[in-house]
């Protein structure tokens, strides 16, 4: 799976003492099968302990998961209702805990997804350059009341979201498995709502998608969110395998470029730019390390070295280009 990139990471909100939030993102075996599972889950403020219910969530389907011998979508329910019972019977001698989770579960071998949300944390894919939600919020607006009384401003009623369903809730919560081709899609993203409901949300997640070093970027973002969060905020990360017949070369030589997902682009970056060295096809090169430079696309500092001597080894011309780019790093 070295081709297949994941990350995931929890911001808690300066305000608080803990984060609520808490997040998952490896590669595991259920059942002997190689996958990668994603967990993120957002512990309810109003309810006790809420960075207790979304840890022990994650902490419960991770290893109950792994313990596996049943198909992937069977004991991915089986998981996620374990963690539900487990939350409800009591945690650390605290009750009444409630937290939303959403997974997903990548099998590589058959390029299969099945994932599940409960709550209104949510699962976005990439297709074709754009972030569609796959999942449905388990929530209702309702009228906002103080003392008993309706809430107005400019006149008008305050409506707030109110969860219908999260983990903790009831100990016979009915959990529903997606199946679905991963085809189509370049990745996946799950987002508790401190972080979706981030201004830049879009941006920020296809940055962090895109680029060739997710955990620099993850560090970068953390630090840029942080100051605009009014929630704890998490987010986990998949980027999957690029389409194997992608013709990097006629998408940068032509004069009229058509829309490309830049996850297809890294997958084959590092070899066209070693085999241009190679055949001295400087005209090539200077497009691709152009197209990195305004993407910043940028892979990990070593591999970034790795290829200036590969350049430097057989006399590119574009020695100063890719010195550049790794300066930036």
């Amino acid at each position: 799976m070295s081709s297949i990139n994941y990350i995931a990471f929890s911001t808690r909100n300066p305000s608080k003492h803990r984060c609520g939030d808490a997040s998952f993102a490896g590669a595991i075996e259920i059942s002997g099968e190689k996958v990668v599972l994603l967990l993120v889950a957002d512990g309810v403020s109003k309810s006790p302990k809420d960075w207790l219910a979304s840890r022990s969530a994650v902490d419960f389907i991770v290893t109950e998961i792994k313990q596996s011998k049943k198909p992937i979508s069977e004991e991915l329910k089986a998981a996620i209702e374990t963690a539900n019972s487990k939350i409800c019977a009591g945690v650390e001698n605290t009750f009444g805990m409630l937290t939303t989770l959403s997974a997903v579960v990548y099998h590589p071998a058959n390029q299969k997804l099945y994932w599940c949300n409960v709550g209104d944390s949510r699962i976005y894919g990439l297709k074709n350059n754009e972030w569609h939600q796959l999942s449905t919020d388990d929530s209702t607006s309702m009228l906002y009341q103080e003392n008993g009384k309706i809430k107005l401003q400019n006149g008008a009623p305050i409506m707030h979201s109110t969860l219908t369903k999260a983990i903790g809730q009831v100990s016979g919560l009915k959990v529903n498995i997606h199946e679905m081709s991963a085809i189509d899609y370049s990745a996946l993203a799950l987002a508790s709502d401190g972080f979706y409901d981030l201004s830049g949300f879009n941006n920020y997640v296809t940055l962090l998608t895109n680029t060739a070093d997710m955990q620099k970027e993850a560090e970068q973002l953390q630090t840029q969110i942080t100051s605009e969060i009014r929630d704890d905020a998490s987010i986990a990360v998949i980027r999957l395998p690029g389409k194997k017949d992608f013709d990097l070369r006629s998408h940068l030589m032509k004069q009229s470029q058509s829309a490309i997902e830049l996850v297809d682009i890294l997958e084959v970056l590092e070899q066209e730019i070693k085999q241009a060295a190679l055949n001295q096809d400087h005209k090539y090169l200077e497009k691709m390390l152009a197209f990195m430079k305004s993407n910043r696309l940028f892979y990990p500092k070593p591999k970034m070295i790795e290829l200036l001597e590969h350049l430097i080894a057989n006399k590119s011309p574009m020695v100063h280009e890719m010195t550049l780019l790794i300066r930036k790093l």
